[in-house]
């Protein structure tokens, strides 16, 4: 047998390939609790939870503010329409008391796209030396949420989505499209994700199964969720939540939903096709 020739780099073109056209659809999502909301936020903990005033105060201070991933799904006229999770605002519902938009209210959603962060990066060397320089953030609105499948529906207008400041970000965000189906077990994926000062952070991995429960992984069961959920061996770090999972065709197989043992996992394009029914489906042209 001839020797073989060894090569001069491990190959994932795909992968990149996947990465380099998918990236720029991709939004860093922060839910901030509003000021005049704080005491109605503790009243709610107290009433439907049955937690004390001190136990409402502490949980309210630590869930001020969290931070998720979000990808641009559709876009109608100037506005565009974003996916992301729901269980950031994780303390204030559960299979019981189910998220509303009403509660969903009391948050300022603030979105914000990579090429303003590119920007940043490039003309301040020191921008993640301070972990609170100040960003240019583009209010959001949510239209649909469903914390049974951990996943939230946003609106920005395109127009308020800054590169720097007094300059509209005129680069592409290409909606992202959903998979037609879930690739088989052991087909490798592509997950970009932006978790808190690390945008554009990259993972690669395998569907392992494509069918399990919620009650077969965890016996904490008090948020209700329904989605059937994608097994994949690779794992994202806070912030990844709701990051699009993509196929080698760059289209949404899954969403990540979170990490549970030593596993991934994802709630699948067909919990996303319910979630957004017929009337979001049309909007985000995905009929």
């Amino acid at each position: 047998m001839a020797d073989l020739v060894p090569p001069s780099v491990f190959s994932k073109v795909a992968h990149q390939w996947v990465h380099k056209n998918k990236r720029e659809s991709i939004m860093f999502v922060m839910y901030v609790l509003k000021t005049d909301c704080v005491a109605q936020a503790r009243t709610h903990l107290q009433n439907k939870f049955g937690k004390s005033v001190e136990e409402a105060i502490a949980i309210v201070d630590a869930n001020r503010s969290d931070c998720c991933t979000g990808f641009i799904i559709g876009h109608r006229g100037t506005g565009a329409h974003v996916l992301t999770c729901c269980h950031s605002l994780k303390e204030f519902y559960s299979a019981e008391e189910q998220l509303t938009r009403e509660m969903v209210q009391w948050f300022d959603i603030h979105v914000m796209c990579t090429h303003q962060e590119e920007h940043l990066a490039s003309s301040n060397s020191s921008l993640y030396d301070n972990a609170n320089y100040p960003r240019i953030y583009t209010m959001a609105t949510a239209v649909k949420v469903d914390g049974n499948k951990d996943l939230m529906l946003l609106e920005i207008n395109m127009n308020q989505l800054y590169r720097r400041a007094g300059n509209r970000c005129q680069r592409s965000h290409v909606p992202l499209k959903l998979a037609k189906s879930v690739p088989p077990q052991l087909n490798d994926v592509v997950m970009i994700s932006w978790p808190p000062l690390l945008p554009d952070t990259v993972v690669t991995g395998e569907l392992t199964n494509t069918s399990r429960c919620y009650n077969q992984l965890s016996s904490e069961t008090n948020k209700g969720y329904n989605m059937r959920l994608i097994e994949l061996n690779m794992i994202g770090r806070d912030g990844c939540s709701g990051s699009p999972i993509l196929n080698h065709e760059g289209e949404v197989a899954v969403v990540y939903h979170g990490r549970l043992h030593d596993k991934g996992y994802a709630a699948s394009f067909r919990d996303v096709q319910d979630f957004l029914g017929p009337r979001f489906r049309q909007m985000c042209g995905l009929t």
